[in-house]
């Protein structure tokens, strides 16, 4: 099995995010990760063989209107992939 790849702490800081929760916004991504971009920080990981899919939930924003945020999430083969490399990649960047 080919293993994706994690080429900076920011990147590693988004699979670690990615791994420890369900689903993450792109806000939360913002927040944890220390990143402005967070869709491009995405694109990153999938150029780099990552599986991230993003799913729409229709949500009513603080005025009440409807909003379609979107959540990212690893999938199954993904967070199995990160568990592996998440365990030898954290000395790498230490």
């Amino acid at each position: 099995m080919t293993l994706p790849t994690i080429n900076t702490k920011r990147q590693l800081r988004a699979i670690r995010a990615l791994f420890d929760s369900e689903k993450v916004s792109a806000f939360e991504l913002q927040t944890k990760v220390g990143v402005l971009n967070a869709p491009e920080l995405i694109a990153s990981l999938r150029r780099l063989g990552w599986d991230i899919p993003c799913t729409r939930e229709t949500i009513k924003d603080r005025d009440g209107h409807k909003c379609r945020p979107g959540y990212y999430s690893l999938t199954e083969t993904s967070r199995l992939q990160a568990n592996v490399v998440l365990n030898g990649q954290e000395s790498v960047f230490a």
